[in-house]
């Protein structure tokens, strides 16, 4: 295994190789195949196989191209059978190394609504109206509602997931207001728990504004980095507001 400047992290290579040599080459392996996706408008990379008549070389990126699994193997090895145990060895290393990409998916709104169901601030990857955008918000906030009341009867509960059209909806509820996330597919745990974190920070240094709130952003200290935090380029959470 590699990290991703090429060098060698740890080795279970029975043959003699020189394994500087093979970890730098095989994240350049990577790293151009990467590229070669990119170019040609493909998805993520997921793997790199070379074939030769003396054996062949399977290499895994790791966390979003931060380390990389290589695997040496004979001519005669089923490169198809690597393939399955690979994926699941990687898997296993990116957790044990904190290494797991967030998520694949994309945030591609950010809501933030008070607890009378008024939009407060909305942050969106795409041009939306703003009649839209209202209308938006308030359905979100009474499918909600509704799914407490329901909820409330079976023990208690929050909605926290539902699809609108195409989009994962992720509704984060906080002392004063609720964050809704929307974005292209399955967020990662860890993605929801640091939106929580910065919904939680954002309503400690309004506390006085938002109860109740008088309906004026400008009442509200860092409403512009909650969304920003929320909505970076990359489509992952970053951590709290400063």
């Amino acid at each position: 295994m590699a990290d991703h400047q090429g060098l060698p992290i740890v080795s279970v290579f029975f043959e003699h190789l020189e394994l500087p040599v093979l970890a730098a080459m095989s994240t350049l392996a990577v790293q151009s195949s990467r590229r070669v996706f990119e170019a040609v408008g493909f998805k993520a990379l997921q793997s790199v196989l070379l074939e030769g008549p003396d054996g062949n070389l399977f290499i895994c990126p790791l966390g979003d191209g931060r380390a990389s699994l290589i695997i040496m193997l004979r001519p005669e090895a089923n490169a198809g059978f690597v393939r399955l145990q690979a994926a699941n060895v990687a898997k296993q290393l990116e957790e044990e190394l904190d290494i797991a990409p967030l998520t694949d998916a994309r945030i591609r709104h950010v809501f933030l609504i008070s607890d009378g169901g008024l939009l407060i601030s909305h942050l969106s990857r795409t041009l939306v109206h703003p009649n839209d955008r209202d209308i938006l918000a308030g359905m979100l906030t009474a499918i909600q509602d509704f799914a407490k009341d329901a909820l409330r009867s079976e023990g208690g509960g929050e909605l926290r997931e539902m699809d609108v059209g195409s989009l994962r909806a992720y509704l984060i509820r906080g002392r004063w207001c609720t964050l809704v996330l929307l974005a292209e597919g399955p967020l990662a745990e860890r993605s929801v728990l640091a939106a929580r974190d910065v919904l939680g920070n954002f309503e400690g240094r309004n506390e006085k504004a938002l109860d109740p709130w008088d309906g004026q952003g400008e009442s509200l200290v860092g409403l512009g980095e909650l969304m920003d935090a929320l909505l970076r380029e990359d489509g992952v959470v970053s951590g709290g507001l400063s």
